[in-house]
């Protein structure tokens, strides 16, 4: 089940974000921001109360991902998770060229 999440003020839609858990491990994803509403913090009160919901459905841990560098991975820090860079995964082709 994916739980979807709506940050407001003053009655105005500024960003929104889903969560789903799996296996005891809250999966959070699928943040934007309205581009009006960037640089107000919606996100990182989404990101604060994703994590209080996931302590309260009994989740020991949360995972994220974010693009290299963004202002969901400086969010994703300041609340304290550990980042984690990967490099980008190739599927080698199966027909010969």
């Amino acid at each position: 089940m994916v739980r979807a999440f709506i940050a407001f003020r003053n009655g105005e839609p500024l960003a929104a974000a889903a969560m789903s858990v799996q296996n005891a491990v809250a999966v959070l994803g699928g943040a934007s921001t309205l581009p009006a509403a960037r640089g107000a913090g919606a996100q990182s009160a989404l990101l604060g109360h994703r994590i209080r919901v996931a302590r309260a459905l009994g989740c020991p841990l949360a995972a994220a991902t974010a693009a290299p560098r963004s202002p969901s991975v400086r969010n994703l820090a300041r609340l304290g998770f550990t980042i984690v860079e990967r490099t980008a995964w190739r599927v080698k082709s199966t027909t010969s060229d």
